[in-house]
């Protein structure tokens, strides 16, 4: 996707595979006719000047139908691109299948190389030694293709497995909007029913106006409603189903979840959840919102998930691992001593334009001043002069520090 909508692409890459091997690709750009997000500019190489020279989704279609039209579709994180693919074929009007076969690579990886600590393309891809040029569509495809291939060599029963989603609705078949919820006054409790009952026109059209430009969908809720309809649901049948259920349709219900996991106990539950939710974060709302209790009572296991965000190819993933890092940078919880500045140095060497992703960095260098100790401090005051997020996170310490002084009593 090129900016935050869910219903504009910008390149599609195709690989073809029959009787068990690749035989064939196909790649094109694509006019997203949206504003392009920077960091998807910096991230894929793509620019909006490139696209605009393409046609619109719309006029490739019957370019792109023939590669789609009766094959078992797959992909590296399924559901999210056949959600955009539904997304956009409803944009431009365009009647397809109802229903269409897919399998999804991370989820098949996981299953027939349990080995592996992570499971995003670039990591499987090296630890497999699968070529990949990651982020170029073409190569991307090539890599999930040759995935599958070495997936079906553990486990030639795979495409047996295959699941169904739904192009009509943009969800996976056999999961519905009507959920089994608790019952409450003698009747079913329908989370999407109860956000409704929140709404208010006068605050849907304020919201529209704030996100013209993504393609959100709004019911209208203000957060503090949401948020308290979270306390009121987490714990039930109801607040379980709807966080299975992915992705959402509303912006409120994307809020929604993100509320209900910051309230999810258990480590290990909470990360697998998080994970399944973090590619789906497309404002800065639902960003900020989630803030998940679980993980941040262990910051020392979480920063082995930290390292595969921070690669990611999707920047609230990205400003979300850099977040759980800075997070990790306390008083109480923070050894200088043990700091592994390789951490400090990737972030450091990254090329931020995505302001999300740069508040992030910002906090984390600051947060090394304040408490990484001095040996840290004057590393990052060295680097400072050649990262702008460092000399970010350097003029907050200073301003923090200046503050300081002032409340300090003068005697």
């Amino acid at each position: 996707m090129p900016s935050a909508r869910r219903d504009a692409i910008s390149a599609i890459g195709i690989t073809l595979i029959e009787n068990g091997r690749i035989t064939n690709s196909y790649y094109t750009l694509v006019d997203p006719a949206c504003p392009f997000d920077p960091f998807t500019v910096e991230l894929t190489g793509i620019t909006p000047e490139m696209a605009a020279a393409f046609p619109e989704f719309g006029d490739l279609w019957e370019q792109i139908r023939p590669w789609l039209e009766g094959a078992l579709l797959c992909a590296h994180g399924a559901s999210g691109d056949l959600h955009v693919l539904a997304r956009t074929l409803r944009r431009y009007k365009i009647d397809w299948v109802e229903k269409a076969p897919f399998l999804c690579t991370v989820e098949a990886a996981k299953q027939c190389f349990p080995e592996l600590e992570r499971y995003s393309l670039n990591l499987a891809c090296k630890a497999l030694d699968i070529p990949l040029q990651h982020h170029l569509a073409s190569s991307d495809a090539a890599a999930a293709a040759a995935l599958l291939l070495r997936c079906m060599e553990r486990d030639p029963s795979l495409p047996e497995h295959a699941k169904e989603f739904d192009m009509r609705e943009a969800r996976i078949v056999g999961v519905t909007k009507k959920r089994p919820r608790r019952k409450k006054s003698g009747a079913a409790l329908n989370v999407e029913t109860e956000l409704k009952k929140l709404s208010s026109k006068t605050f849907a059209a304020a919201r529209r106006v704030q996100y013209r430009d993504t393609g959100e969908e709004l019911l209208g809720v203000k957060s503090k409603a949401v948020k308290r309809l979270a306390q009121r649901i987490s714990r039930s049948k109801a607040a379980a189903a709807f966080s299975e259920d992915l992705p959402h349709t509303y912006l409120e219900e994307d809020l929604l979840h993100a509320y209900l996991l910051d309230m999810k106990p258990g480590f290990d539950a909470c990360l697998a959840a998080v994970d399944a939710f973090l590619p789906l974060v497309e404002n800065d709302d639902v960003f900020f919102a989630l803030k998940p209790r679980a993980l941040l009572r262990d910051p020392v296991r979480i920063e082995e998930s930290c390292r595969g965000w921070i690669g990611s190819d999707h920047p609230y993933t990205v400003a979300f691992g850099i977040r759980m890092l800075a997070q990790a940078i306390s008083p109480k919880t923070f050894d200088p001593d043990a700091f592994d500045r390789s951490l400090a140095e990737q972030i450091a060497g990254m090329h931020i334009d995505h302001p999300t992703v740069a508040l992030a960095a910002a906090d984390y260098f600051f947060r090394l001043l304040k408490y990484g100790g001095e040996e840290n401090g004057a590393y990052i005051r060295g680097i400072a002069e050649s990262c702008t997020a460092a000399k970010r996170g350097l003029y907050f310490y200073e301003k923090d520090q200046e503050a300081l002084s002032l409340q300090e009593p003068a005697f």
